[in-house]
């Protein structure tokens, strides 16, 4: 309140400050992560336990009701053209797609021959655990090899995958070790079961890795879906890596990415968020 600069707020979770009259005349933009009530929602149908399923439902519901808070804002920046449909079609002209941040180098995709897929990503959320789980259900009819990789491994991890030789678990220290297995993998699956935001992931392996096979819903709606090869069933996935198996990751594939990875500039999606400003 000592000055009259622009607000940023970075998620839905932190516009407390919109419910203060103090705070009407001030220039106020709000990055919306997801639409935060249907990926409660998702969470909820991928818990197991009830109480997680009952909190995520709750939490759904009072996230739904307070997302009206948005009407108080001057902008709405949207991270993906289907979360941006629906805040359009709710608010109107204030929303404006900025695609998702990340840190974009050049395209440099290892000369490595190695022949393994690699599934990696953060097991302490409940998506990510029920969609490893059906990557295993994938991979343990395969003669090839995978491997999972986190920083947060569960003894329910190692005893499930405990007696499949093709399944092997690395616990990540350092990001270098995950950076070094992205570039060598062949192959990248992966699966979500709720349609949200887009993953930093998919960018990730687009840039730094090789072939990437995911079902629809990750990559509908992205842009992206040119660079990444679709599979909606566990026989479509056996289907496709034994496919990609015998495919090298060549310069067409590259070029390809380089022209959609484009559409993801953070100097230009800074730049728009700038014009905001003024």
């Amino acid at each position: 309140l000592k000055d009259n600069h622009p607000i940023l707020f970075e998620g839905l979770h932190t516009t407390y400050p919109l419910t203060l009259k103090l705070f009407n005349n001030r220039k106020t933009l709000i990055r919306t992560h997801n639409i935060e009530h249907l990926y409660y929602s998702g969470l909820k149908q991928s818990a197991s336990k009830i109480s997680d399923k009952i909190f995520f439902s709750l939490e759904s519901k009072k996230l739904q009701k307070y997302e009206n808070i948005l009407k108080k804002t001057s902008h709405i920046l949207t991270i993906s053209p289907y979360e941006h449909t629906y805040f359009k079609n709710k608010f109107g002209d204030k929303s404006t797609y900025i695609p998702v941040f990340y840190n974009q180098t050049p395209i440099k995709i290892s000369i490595s021959k190695k022949r393994f897929s690699l599934w990696h990503g953060d097991l302490k959320v409940i998506d990510n655990q029920r969609s490893l789980n059906y990557i295993i259900e994938v991979y343990k009819e395969l003669n090839t090899k995978l491997i999972i990789a986190s920083s947060h491994i569960t003894a329910s991890l190692i005893e499930k995958t405990n007696n499949i030789k093709n399944i092997s678990i690395i616990k990540i220290i350092e990001q270098i070790e995950l950076e070094n297995l992205i570039r060598d993998a062949h192959i990248h699956p992966l699966v979500s079961f709720q349609k949200t935001g887009i993953k930093l992931r998919l960018l990730n392996i687009l840039t730094h890795g090789k072939h990437l096979i995911s079902n629809s819903i990750i990559i509908e709606d992205t842009g992206l879906e040119e660079c990444v090869h679709m599979a909606n069933n566990i026989n479509d996935f056996r289907l496709k890596i034994r496919e990609l198996l015998l495919v090298e990751f060549d310069t067409e594939e590259i070029m390809k990415r380089k022209k959609v990875l484009s559409l993801f500039n953070p100097k230009k999606s800074a730049n728009k968020i700038l014009k905001l400003l003024i």
